[in-house]
């Protein structure tokens, strides 16, 4: 007979003493016995359609759904019922005055039209009459989301007593039946006091992409990261919808609130509310994800959409400074650094005439001219002329004879020597002509033995030595990107080149003897070559592989290539420009017309492999990798959910073959 005899709280503090009579009353003073336990609980449609209403209006705030959580009533009990054990354990453990030896029962969730409702048994000790009362507990529960975990907020509003242990204490006694109110009072005060300090918490974490480095990101065995700033990767919703069903517990995420709310068309029909609902769910899950709740609710999963994920990873790559370096990316082998320019000379009508081998007889010449008649004669001796004084003119015309015939006889001797030295002149310049006349026949003798094939004949030789004293390429990936789809990640970086060189040219002895050539330049010339800004924009293919632990990596991996490059400030456009670099040639000591650089190094005269004297260089990329890491769903301590690729979401299930 008491099987449907529920106290609820209110009426309890307002009347305690009231219950006890109407239980005693009722039970005709006998032993309660212990009624059939019901577990079924029928909330009212008020309240029910009330829960509705605000399920509907929180999901009308939403502007799509990114993110579905679904565990069943087993696990969803389990985890609340961990929770709860954890709660009644700390229960157990208080020993107030009014009541003692709490013995609380499992947990018993009942889902229904948005409402989480629960029945616990329950039993405590009266200390001061030795009784031990029996019942039930009703609760109802809303559900909290927060960022590491689920918390179960938990209102005891009823409470069912079923029976007591030694009933013969509270016949006929008004005091006992105070003190037993008083109890169930206070027990039913401090159970909700502690419920509110310590509610019911399942931890979580549903946040799928972990804390990485910019170098957990990028692999390649060729790299050495120059800077890798922290990516911080997030899934966090704005909002989590709780959509209770009669299978369990759905919860459903999304990133976006709507700016306004659109006006809806009120009803109070508790089935075509909820029937609506559920088909503007069906439609929500269909276009984000392409589920409905049924599949949601074929196993505890959890749908994360690739759009939505794909969005916050590149919110997240958008402010990533990745920049890694390649030094001496750049090698040449030894026995390719040097080559060698052979240099002709073409056509033999254009050597020069022989005529240039003819010496200048005037500069063999003695000088002759003496300048006899100024030099020496009468006019050198002092005049006597104009003297009065006799005696003195005596002593003057006796010096005069005596000058005079002195200066004729060296007048004699100067025209003498000036005719013996042309007689030698005419001499030296009968042999210099003989001589002119052999050596233009000896150079025109040469001239024709000269071997000239095709016309062309060697000139000389010039050896050509490079070497790189260093080069290094740093990159920045400046942008990293995936599709909605997840199925393809595009990256943009920018390089910088550079490279530090030193080119060393000699000339070789020239094979024909007359000829003698040698190069301006004698120290290496010593080049910086760069190149700013070069570009690299490139698209992979993702790939799925699953980890040890069940973990998903999305992989994009290059395969090697190579990227071309033009260097600014080229090895061969400073060995042009140089005023030095220039050939100059003597043939039988007859200067030839110079040659100029351009002439004496082509750009098809440099081998392939030293390009890089051009400016032109192939930057290598071996194997590159791009991964990224979805981490299994955890929820409480043993609940695992493992990711699995489909069609427009990121679906995790517990699997056997993932465990």
């Amino acid at each position: 007979m008491f099987k449907n005899f529920f106290f609820s709280l209110r009426p309890l503090l307002k009347n305690s003493l009231l219950f006890i009579v109407m239980l005693f009353y009722i039970s005709g003073c006998t032993l309660i016995p212990k009624p059939q336990k019901s577990r079924e609980y029928f909330p009212s449609q008020q309240r029910a359609l009330s829960e509705l209403k605000k399920t509907q209006a929180l999901f009308d705030r939403m502007q799509g759904i990114d993110a579905a959580l679904y565990l069943n009533e087993t696990d969803f009990s389990a985890l609340v019922g961990k929770a709860f054990n954890d709660f009644s354990q700390r229960l157990e453990e208080l020993e107030p005055e009014e009541f003692s030896k709490v013995d609380l029962g499992e947990i018993n969730l009942n889902f229904s039209n948005q409402q989480l409702l629960s029945q616990i048994d329950f039993s405590f000790e009266v200390p001061s009459l030795k009784i031990k009362l029996h019942g039930q507990l009703n609760a109802e529960h809303s559900l909290q989301i927060g960022a590491d975990e689920f918390m179960l907020s938990t209102k005891f509003n009823e409470i069912v007593l079923e029976s007591a242990d030694e009933k013969e204490k509270l016949e006929e006694n008004g005091e006992n039946k105070n003190r037993i109110a008083r109890a169930v009072k206070n027990f039913m005060h401090r159970i909700n006091l502690e419920i509110i300090n310590t509610p019911l918490r399942i931890p979580v974490d549903m946040n799928i992409l972990a804390h990485i480095n910019g170098k957990d990101i990028l692999h390649s065995d060729n790299y050495k990261f120059h800077s890798a700033n922290p990516v911080n990767m997030q899934t966090k919703m704005q909002i989590y919808l709780p959509y209770i069903t009669k299978k369990g517990l759905v919860l459903l995420g999304s990133s976006r609130l709507k700016e306004s709310e659109k006006e809806r068309i009120s009803t109070n029909e508790l089935e075509q509310l909820s029937a609506a609902l559920q088909e503007q769910i069906n439609l929500g899950l269909s276009e984000t994800m392409d589920i409905s709740l049924d599949t949601l609710q074929g196993h505890s999963s959890f749908y994360m959409s690739k759009a939505y994920l794909a969005r916050q990873m590149n919110l997240a790559l958008d402010a990533t400074d990745l920049r890694i370096i390649n030094s001496f990316f750049l090698k040449i082998a030894e026995q390719e650094q040097t080559f060698s320019k052979e240099i002709y000379f073409f056509g033999k009508e254009h050597l020069p005439s022989c005529e240039e081998v003819r010496v200048d007889c005037k500069e063999q010449l003695f000088v002759c001219d003496r300048n006899c008649s100024e030099s020496y004669g009468v006019h050198q001796c002092v005049s006597c002329e104009g003297m009065n004084n006799p005696f003195e003119k005596v002593r003057c015309m006796s010096k005069y004879e005596a000058c005079k015939s002195q200066q004729e006889l060296r007048l004699y001797e100067c025209h003498k020597e000036e005719n013996r030295c042309a007689v030698q002149n005419t001499e030296i310049e009968t042999k210099c002509a003989v001589e002119n006349l052999e050596r233009v026949a000896g150079c025109n003798e040469k001239k024709e033995k000269l071997l000239f094939s095709n016309g062309e004949i060697l000139l000389s030789k010039i050896l050509f030595s490079f070497k790189i004293d260093s080069s290094y390429a740093v990159q920045r990936i400046r942008q990293i990107s995936l599709d909605p789809e997840l199925k393809n990640l595009k990256t943009l970086r920018d390089i910088h080149i550079s490279v530090d060189s030193r080119l060393t040219a000699e000339t070789k002895k020239s094979p024909i003897p007359d000829i003698e050539c040698r190069l301006g330049i004698s120290a290496p010339i010593l080049t910086h070559s760069q190149s700013d800004y070069v570009s690299q924009k490139k698209e992979r293919s993702l790939s799925i592989q699953r980890g040890e632990e069940g973990e998903m990596l999305l992989k994009a991996i290059s395969r090697p290539d190579f990227l071309s490059v033009h260097l600014k400030n080229s090895v061969y456009d400073q060995l042009l420009a140089s005023e030095e670099f220039v050939l100059r040639c003597d043939y039988q000591n007859i200067p030839m017309e110079p040659i100029p650089a351009e002439k004496l190094l082509d750009k098809k005269d440099i081998p392939y492999a030293l390009n890089v004297l051009l400016g032109e260089i192939e930057l290598e990329f071996k194997e590159e990798e791009l991964s990224f890491n979805i981490s299994p769903v955890k929820i409480g301590e043993e609940l695992y959910l493992y990711p699995v690729m489909e069609k427009k979401a990121i679906g995790f299930s517990r699997q056997s073959s993932f465990y």
